[in-house]
């Protein structure tokens, strides 16, 4: 298993913003860009990248703890449609489709100035689920 910290998304990327498209997209690939430089700098500095790209039979279950940036109620369908342009940037800094991806467990944690988003990231083999220390031949 990985674990990557990663900026809490803009709340213009909440499907409940009314917003013109340009900003919306302009927000989507600035907030997109922001966690691919993460994930690839943790990536590379971990040293995970080979365990993360596998074969076909592949995926990568996600785990998420949001620490919201206000004590405010967040949905949890909500939360992960605002990350919908972090996993494009986390699906492009470890070298795969976000299709192999499937989202986990959704936890809320206590407020943290500026927010952040805590992935946790494990290989899953026909039907398995294994730590990215196992995959590696590591216990």
């Amino acid at each position: 298993m990985i674990s990557l910290e990663l900026p809490f998304p803009p709340k213009e990327l909440s499907p409940n913003a009314r917003l013109h498209w340009r900003r919306v997209h302009s927000v989507k690939k600035r907030y997109g860009m922001q966690c691919y430089r993460m994930a690839s700098s943790e990536i590379l500095r971990a040293g995970v990248h080979s365990a993360l790209c596998g074969g076909a039979d592949t995926r990568l279950l996600i785990d998420f703890t949001f620490y919201p940036p206000h004590n405010r109620n967040y949905d949890e369908d909500n939360l992960i449609a605002r990350m919908k342009a972090g996993l494009d940037g986390l699906a492009r800094a470890i070298g795969v489709n976000d299709s192999t991806f499937k989202i986990g467990k959704i936890d809320r944690a206590p407020v943290v100035p500026g927010g952040q988003v805590r992935l946790h990231i494990s290989v899953m083999r026909e039907g398995g689920c294994h730590g990215l220390g196992a995959s590696m031949g590591k216990a």
